[in-house]
């Protein structure tokens, strides 16, 4: 019934077709069957499968590879993202200085203050609705009903020389300061509240902090 004595060599493939082991088992085998297990055959049948252990293996590599990548990228992107958050922060923070500080240098060493005669000029420096109750104080004034109250010394007239700023802020868009300084003699601590506008400051409020007196 059997023909040929035949060397069968089996392996055995993990979950990625890579060869884990091999087994090599001697049989008999009838001349019908022998034919299909003629050597290029099964040496064919071998080579395809070390191939495509090889390529499974490629395929994972590169995989790996990829999703590396793709990691970094994102982590690359995250990384800017906040560098640039930081940046507008900071030129924020900046900008709100600045603009605090070139108010301020004008009451200085016998400055003679920042103008607001013009509704175009108190818009530029102050949010509504203050700017709305500034432009109503400079009406009465020109009335003769009261004289008009700088609003950022809080006084009639000045004469300020050392000015403290402390600075604080929440977000990109909102910030506040406290204005340390002596005017004639007499301290005045003023609390300013800040907002930005289309990427402008704006003043939204200034408190009297030891008198309790608030304009606007």
């Amino acid at each position: 019934m059997f023909g040929k004595t035949v060397t069968i060599y089996c392996v055995r493939l993990d979950s990625s077709c890579r060869i884990v082991g091999q087994l090599k088992v001697r049989t008999r085998c009838s001349a019908n069957r022998l034919r299909y297990w003629r050597p290029e055959r099964v040496g064919a049948l071998f080579g395809f499968v070390q191939f495509y252990s090889a390529f499974r293996r490629a395929h994972e590599f590169y995989a790996e590879r990829m999703l590396t990548r793709r990691k970094l990228i994102v982590a690359t992107a995250c990384l800017l993202g906040t560098l640039r958050q930081r940046s507008v922060a900071q030129a924020a923070e900046q900008s709100a200085r600045e603009f605090l500080s070139a108010i301020y240098s004008n009451y200085q060493a016998g400055g003679a203050g920042i103008s607001l005669r013009t509704e175009a000029e108190i818009r530029r420096y102050f949010a509504s609705p203050l700017a709305t109750q500034i432009i109503m104080a400079r009406s009465d004034e020109s009335l003769g009903k009261a004289r008009f109250i700088d609003p950022f010394v809080d006084a009639v007239d000045w004469s300020i020389g050392t000015i403290l700023m402390d600075m604080s802020f929440s977000g990109t868009r909102n910030a506040g300061a406290a204005i340390t300084f002596r005017n004639w003699g007499d301290l005045t601590e003023l609390s300013v509240d800040l907002i930005r506008i289309d990427g402008e400051w704006r003043i939204r409020a200034i408190v009297r902090q030891h008198l309790l007196h608030q304009i606007g």
